[in-house]
């Protein structure tokens, strides 16, 4: 495991790259760990790579939703210094990332361009996949939704099977148990994923894609290379 398994991490050129070699500590992160809380600075900056962090909002009332999740494609951390943090970091799936200090991160947006650059699109892209997120909520069904979710945590890990049980889908992305379950059960029967206790695999991405909606292609920053079903 290097770095570099990190995208934020690989796209930064070799002089760059050894800012990075030198400052970053290789850390586990557990299921349930929360890396920091809501109204809280942020003391570290995590790139993931294996590891999936959700971020989670939470109302007075209890209600706690996942906003989004981040993992190898991007880190995870408050960016602007001073400001406290508006979601809970709460890691969704056990794994690796490399940590770095809050004032070392800061350092490295003035003293390495082009990973700074790569930062900014970075969240960037975590703000455009919020926006879909809101569309999609709002226009496409429960199965358009999950297929969307899927495909994020695909793009944000190194393996095809994710570890998560219904009633976990229910509290994070706020639908019915019940609905999530018949929704499961549907790709099952596609032939998309095979469902084990407490997880499942994504065995044909591609049909997947196919039938998913345009909210994840355009929160993702990818071209379309096919439509989905019935267009």
């Amino acid at each position: 495991m290097n770095p570099g398994c990190n995208q934020l991490i690989e796209r930064t050129p070799k002089n760059e790259y050894e800012f990075f070699e030198k400052n970053l500590k290789l850390v586990s992160i557990s299921k349930n760990q929360i890396l920091f809380d809501t109204h809280q600075l942020s003391s570290h900056i995590y790139y993931p790579v294996g590891a999936i962090v959700s971020m989670i909002a939470d109302l007075p009332s209890g209600c706690m939703v996942e906003t989004h999740l981040l993992g190898r494609c991007s880190m995870v951390g408050t960016y602007e210094k001073g400001i406290p943090s508006f979601y809970q970091a709460k890691v969704r799936h056990s794994g690796l990332a490399y940590r770095m200090d809050t004032p070392l991160w800061q350092k490295a947006m003035t003293e390495c361009p082009v990973y700074a650059q790569h930062s900014r699109d970075a969240i960037h892209r975590i703000l455009m996949q919020l926006s879909m997120s809101v569309i999609c909520s709002k226009k496409h069904s429960i199965d358009q939704q999950l297929i969307r979710w899927i495909l994020l945590t695909l793009d944000n890990s190194l393996s095809s099977s994710i570890a998560i049980t219904h009633q976990e889908l229910s509290d994070l992305l706020g639908f019915r148990r019940e609905a999530v379950s018949l929704t499961m059960n549907k790709f099952s029967d596609m032939g998309v994923i095979e469902k084990y206790r407490g997880e499942f695999n994504v065995v044909d991405r591609a049909k997947l894609e196919m039938a998913s909606c345009d909210c994840y292609w355009i929160g993702s920053g990818k071209i379309r290379t096919n439509r989905p079903f019935g267009t």
